[in-house]
């Protein structure tokens, strides 16, 4: 779960943005619940939601880090969101490296075939031995983040939720 707020300069009251997820490992080609909690108890309107899943790579060699969007959706479905009014909503994404595109700098996971159904997006590097520091090369996480954009000298609220993306183990 990871949640945030904002507070308004000579207003009263928060905007509240919570997300979770049902689990925190999902595998190559699931579906993700998504799901979006907004409580507004300030003088602002919610105007639209954006929800993005979004790859993260980290090339530790060069020191270079880099993210790409690989689903994104945008919704004006329950705004304006009004002043004291509440929105619980569920969406359900699936990152697809076939939905992608030529993203540029997306890190794949892929066979030297020709075949665009056998390519996945990368799995998420993760630690033999839980520490972080024994990742070397290219280390690639992924997060949901949800943003909300706000009426008037309001701006955005947005809140990230990191998950893991691997493939199923043998024989599962």
């Amino acid at each position: 779960m990871a949640k945030a707020d904002k507070g308004f300069l000579m207003a009263k009251g928060k905007v509240v943005l919570e997300c979770t997820l049902d689990k925190e490992i999902f595998y190559h080609g699931q579906e993700l619940p998504i799901h979006v909690s907004i409580n507004n108890n300030s003088n602002k309107s919610v105007k639209s939601l954006r929800v993005a899943i979004v790859q993260h790579c980290e090339l530790t060699m060069v020191g270079a880090q880099y993210s790409c969007k690989v689903a994104r959706l945008e919704t004006k479905d329950g705004c304006p969101l009004g002043p004291g009014a509440n929105l619980n909503r569920t969406f359900t994404m699936k990152p697809l490296a076939q939905m992608c595109g030529h993203e540029r700098g997306l890190a794949l996971d892929a066979s030297l075939s020709k075949e665009r159904d056998e390519t996945n997006l990368a799995s998420s590097s993760i630690a033999e031995t839980g520490d972080p520091n024994d990742l070397l090369g290219v280390i690639v996480s992924y997060s949901v983040k949800v943003t909300l954009d706000l009426s008037g000298m309001g701006g955005d609220l947005s809140v990230d939720l990191p998950f893991k993306l691997v493939h199923p183990r043998p024989g599962k």
